[in-house]
This record gives structure tokens, sequence and C-alpha cells, in this order.
């Protein structure tokens, strides 16, 4: 009986119990200027331009929220160029910003890339390091 009720808590818990899970996946490559992947942990200092290539893809089904709604919020970047997805396949889009780092008192700039949807707020940060 001790058994029964143990195994009927457990139940419970992961019936009640939201487990969080993403709804997309994002990941972040700088490129030079040949498309090339070039290492991420470089330092940069005010003035350098990088190339971010900003991959996005959708873990589930039926998403209705268009790609075109995703935000991009800088600090310690300028974005020179934010140019439409491409179409990588079906559940999968990206683009290439073009971004030139700028002051901002900080040791660190960043793109945090977010979508709103019904699954709720997905987010995720690119963050370099400066040399002052």
């Amino acid at each position: 009986m001790k058994n029964f009720i143990n195994i009927f808590k457990i139940i419970l818990l992961f019936v009640f119990i939201p487990i969080a899970s993403k709804a997309c996946i994002y990941d972040f490559n700088v490129l030079d200027a040949k498309g090339n992947k070039i290492e991420k942990d470089i330092q940069y200092k005010n003035g350098d331009v990088i190339i971010l290539e900003v991959t996005w893809k959708q873990k589930h089904r039926g998403c209705d929220v268009d790609i075109s709604e995703t935000k991009f919020n800088v600090d310690g970047f300028k974005i020179i160029s934010n140019p439409k997805w491409e179409t990588i396949d079906r559940d999968a889009y990206s683009k290439k910003l073009k971004l030139k780092v700028i002051e901002n008192k900080k040791s660190t700039s960043s793109v945090i890339v977010t979508r709103n949807c019904d699954r709720g707020i997905q987010t995720k940060s690119f963050i370099i390091n400066k040399n002052k």
C-alpha cells in the first residue's frame, strides 16, 4: 500500500508540475568576410566590425509567430546591416547581422534575441569581450 501511495505521489508531481522547455533554439557564429566561422572568444575593440550569423530552429510544429517578429536588442553594438531572414529548411532560418562595436562603458557588448509566442518568451544572448 505504501508503494502504491508513493507511486501515486510521483505521478501527481509529473502531472501538475509544469516542465519548462524551449520552443526555439538559437545558434550564433561569428563569420569572417568570406563567410567562414571564426573563434568566438576573440577580444574586440570599439570600431571593430563583425558579422554575426544567427540561426533559429523551431522545436515544435505550427508556430503562429512569424520569423520577422524576432527582436534584436543590442548593448555595445550598432547594427549596420539587418537583412531579412533566409530559409534554411521548413523549421529553420538564418540571418547575418553586420555589427559595429561601440562604446558602452562595459567590458562586453551583447546581442539579445527575443521571440514571444504562446510557449513563452524565448531569449538567447551573444556576448563578446572588449579591449579598452
